[in-house]
């Protein structure tokens, strides 16, 4: 294959991953903190990308194994490869990400910026909001609450996966905007590396959180998640881009709108009903989510008039 032909095919999120990539490892040597990087973060990290991929894959095999008409091993190789090639280069991203859980970002900013945050809440609300909302504490709303901010982790594959088996263009615009807001949350976690009100500021609350859910989603969450983490919410934002994209999945089907809408403002309302974040970084994250989804927009267009000239690099 001619290098024309190659670069031809090459997406504009293999770009993107490969650009993260570099951009990353390079300053890591730059601040001399190798001896602190660990790539990968844990099994959730991959398996927001590698749960839907392999269900796929499967259902692929299936067809081929029931003897599906038309189906043969050659195609069965075909489609294989294709599904692989869609979703690999957001599992490749996402284990860059995964440095997060490392303890490299603490050895090269050791300060936390929690004091601005609540500062900028204080002066919005007189407090962080989670301090008000101690008021509404039961023990059924708090796991309702856990709830919906574990099922952050869901929503995007299940999104994803739908948009697959329907348009994948959408799909790759769904995913892009997921990337996009990731690099968007990785240089907020760069700038402004916080942990968050109920970690930050536990002298706030004279409410314990309490309830048959919270406590077992919440210790499987803090081992699930990044630290110093807090702005921008990708809680918020991702979750956002979800909204979006079941609200224009709702020309095929309203249900999965109509069961994703509620759950998904649930989950905006926990990020601060768990004291995860402050209302600032729920304003940032829905900001990430609103200019993800243009950039993605932006890019796909920018990659087909690339791509139609002969070449997108």
């Amino acid at each position: 294959m001619s290098l024309s032909a190659l670069t031809r095919k090459v997406r504009i999120e293999d770009v993107l991953s490969v650009f993260v990539a570099v951009v990353l490892v390079t300053y890591i040597f730059s601040v001399g903190a190798w001896g602190s990087f660990h790539a990968g973060g844990d099994t959730w990290t991959v398996s927001f990308i590698a749960l839907p991929m392999s269900i796929i894959i499967f259902l692929a095999s299936l067809r081929y194994a029931l003897g599906a008409e038309a189906t043969t091993i050659g195609r069965w190789v075909t489609e294989v490869t294709a599904i692989v090639r869609d979703w690999l280069p957001f599992m490749i991203f996402l284990l860059f990400y995964g440095t997060f859980y490392s303890t490299l970002w603490a050895d090269v900013h050791p300060r936390t910026y929690d004091a601005p945050l609540l500062a900028a809440d204080r002066a919005l609300f007189g407090e962080t909001p989670s301090v008000a909302m101690q008021a509404w504490i039961s023990g059924g709303l708090t796991s309702f609450m856990s709830l919906c901010y574990f099922l952050h982790l869901v929503f995007p594959p299940v999104m994803a996966f739908l948009w697959y088996r329907r348009d994948v263009h959408v799909f790759r615009q769904l995913l892009l905007a997921v990337l996009f807001c990731g690099a968007i949350g990785t240089i907020g976690y760069l700038l402004v590396p916080a942990v968050g009100p109920g970690v930050a500021y536990p002298q706030l609350y004279s409410k314990t959180l309490s309830g048959s859910l919270y406590q077992p989603i919440i210790d499987f969450m803090d081992r699930a998640r990044a630290p110093r983490d807090a702005f921008p919410s990708l809680h918020i934002a991702i979750s956002a881009i979800v909204l979006i994209f079941a609200a224009r999945y709702a020309r095929y089907n309203r249900v999965v709108f109509w069961i994703l809408a509620p759950l998904i403002v649930g989950n905006w309302i926990s990020t601060i009903y768990l004291r995860y974040h402050y209302f600032v970084d729920d304003v940032a994250g829905m900001t990430a989510a609103v200019l993800s989804v243009w950039l993605a927009s932006v890019a796909l267009r920018w990659e087909a008039r690339y791509q139609r000239a002969g070449s997108l690099l």
